[in-house]
């Protein structure tokens, strides 16, 4: 009997031939090389099956089926992987040759982390860029904003395949598709740690025509209200509904949700209320969390005076603002 891999990477395909060749390579050049590489040719119109068909390698796993769309095809992906570990593969993006190897090294010392990304650089088209997704890498702040958004590259990240499982895979309803990563992350948060590695080892590509650009403002009001539903989940279905979508509206920064009054007493007795109750989960990392706390009390402070401010007489307004 063949013993399973280490890791299973799940790499979907739908019109990627521009760059999948080299997101493939990016795989089958790791320093790591126990894994299974699932491909899935999610019913791609151009070049993209003869280009994935043209591979010799036995660790890849190839399919091909009707379009069904990327959550659909991420959980078939999952349910034909073997690995203790699941890893993400886009079919533009590249990574670099230890990935695989320094993020087994860490899901194997660190039995607590259920999730695990990394940095990434940044390429527009095939330029590199000077800038990157530098997210944070402890627990706590993971946690606390990890609430209200993903702070996670999805094409780095790896992760327990039985955690992923037990929280139930990407979403199936079209609602949550997008956000499909921070619908999963969030409902992996209540179950394990989740980590970043601080350094680069994926190359994300933003591409014109992407989902995250053609859909942004749809994408925006779907994670506002996961966002909500994760509050919620953290403190109670009986905390005060307006006041937790002013606080997601705050966080974000998304100052056209925020309601006329808001009630900025309850706001900061809820930040508090996050920190305490992620305090009794992971009490080793009380100097993350309230860290967190502090920065988010001074966001609603600084909105808080800016709505204030905007509500004075024009000639107060400036007044106040000289002084």
């Amino acid at each position: 009997m063949n013993t399973p891999p280490k890791v299973s990477i799940l790499l979907p395909v739908y019109n990627g031939e521009q760059y999948l060749r080299e997101a493939v390579d990016s795989i089958l050049s790791q320093t790591f090389s126990d894994f299974e590489l699932i491909a899935i040719n999610d019913g791609s119109r151009d070049g993209s099956p003869d280009i994935l068909e043209s591979y010799r390698d036995t660790r890849i796993r190839l399919f091909h089926q009707e379009n069904i769309g990327l959550a659909l095809t991420l959980n078939r992906a999952l349910e034909l992987a073997t690995g203790q570990y699941v890893a993400r593969q886009d079919a533009d993006d590249v990574s670099l040759p230890e990935r695989l190897e320094k993020q087994v090294a860490y899901l194997d010392t660190h039995p607590e982390c259920g999730l695990l990304g990394s940095w990434s650089t940044i390429l527009e088209e095939n330029r590199p860029t000077s800038r990157g997704h530098h997210h944070p890498e402890e627990n706590g702040a993971l946690q606390f904003l990890g609430l209200f958004d993903s702070f996670f590259v999805h094409s780095a990240v790896m992760a327990r395949r039985s955690v992923v499982l037990q929280a139930g895979g990407y979403p199936t309803v079209a609602e949550r598709n997008p956000p499909e990563d921070f619908d999963l992350w969030s409902r992996m948060a209540r179950l394990s740690s989740l980590a970043n590695l601080p350094e680069p080892l994926l190359q994300y590509r933003e591409v014109a025509g992407s989902i995250s650009r053609q859909k942004a403002e749809l994408i925006n009001r779907r994670v506002s209200a996961i966002a909500v539903e994760n509050v919620r989940w953290l403190l109670g279905n009986d905390v005060d509904q307006i006041a937790c979508r002013d606080l997601v509206a705050i966080v974000r920064s998304d100052r056209k949700s925020l309601s006329s009054s808001p009630q900025w007493k309850v706001v900061f007795h809820m930040i508090d209320a996050i920190a305490d109750t992620l305090l009794k989960r992971f009490p080793g990392e009380r100097h993350c969390i309230q860290r967190e706390a502090k920065q988010i009390c001074r966001r609603v402070s600084m909105m808080r005076a800016e709505r204030r401010l905007g509500l004075l007489p024009l000639a107060l307004r400036v007044r106040a603002f000289f002084r």
